[in-house]
């Protein structure tokens, strides 16, 4: 008994060394930029990067944030030639999005779309490697379309990304697509879509104008759907 305890715990201790000597950082690296520079992540903060964030390390992964978009950094990395991997690092969230499995040697665009909380490790390296530059402003939509019809104020359609709550209920009459595009890649442009109720966007899109706080559900494609109730 006292033997099969003893291999038992010895196995244990050989998987853990085994994964740790697993977790490296990706061939060439990481490459951190803002709005106006980019900068290599060296091989230490590298490695201890890619644990915190692919190998089991101290960040979590949480649900869609309800947050209005805000200023964010592009991270990228490679483990095969030409198959770029590209998350997004938001200080305001402390968060890190990224779509399909980020340690996977190829790059699947329509992957599920992942949300990480940055363990203290994670957030130092990135906010010191990131101060001697500025963060990618905050995009603004170019257009949104709404049941496939454009409307003609979308800067006002951020704020469907700071209302809601996770739900699986669905609501009567099904949902409406809202497709958002802007100019700059970011977390949000690369979002699947947003879904409305159509009691939703009866309420704060009806105009095809401008969109306000919905009274009824909306959700979006992302971890889970969500459904908001609106203010007066």
């Amino acid at each position: 008994m006292k033997r099969a305890a003893i291999a038992a715990l010895l196995a244990a201790v050989f998987l853990v060394v085994t994964a740790g000597a697993e977790a490296k950082e990706p061939p060439t690296g990481f490459q951190l930029c803002g709005g106006n520079a980019c900068t290599t992540i060296g091989m230490n903060d590298g490695e201890q990067l890619a644990i915190s964030l692919f190998y089991g390390g101290g960040s979590v992964e949480v649900w869609t944030p309800s947050a209005a978009p805000g200023p964010f950094y592009s991270l990228r990395w490679s483990y095969e030639q030409g198959q770029v991997h590209t998350a997004y690092y938001v200080p305001d969230l402390n968060m890190v999005r990224f779509v399909g499995d980020s340690a996977s040697a190829t790059v699947d665009p329509r992957g599920a779309i992942h949300w990480l909380r940055l363990d203290a490790q994670a957030r130092g390296i990135l906010d010191r490697i990131a101060t001697p530059f500025q963060p990618t402003p905050a995009p603004s939509p170019s257009t949104v379309l709404v049941g496939g019809k454009a409307v003609q104020d979308p800067a006002s359609y951020l704020r469907l990304w700071s209302v809601g709550k996770p739900t699986y209920s669905w609501p009567r009459g099904g949902f409406l697509k809202i497709k958002v595009t802007s100019d700059v890649a970011s977390p949000w442009r690369t979002s699947p879509h947003i879904s409305a109720s159509r009691a939703a966007a009866r309420s704060c899109c009806g105009t095809r104008r401008s969109c306000g706080s919905p009274r009824s559900s909306h959700r979006r494609s992302a971890r889970a759907p969500r459904s908001a109730s609106g203010h007066a």
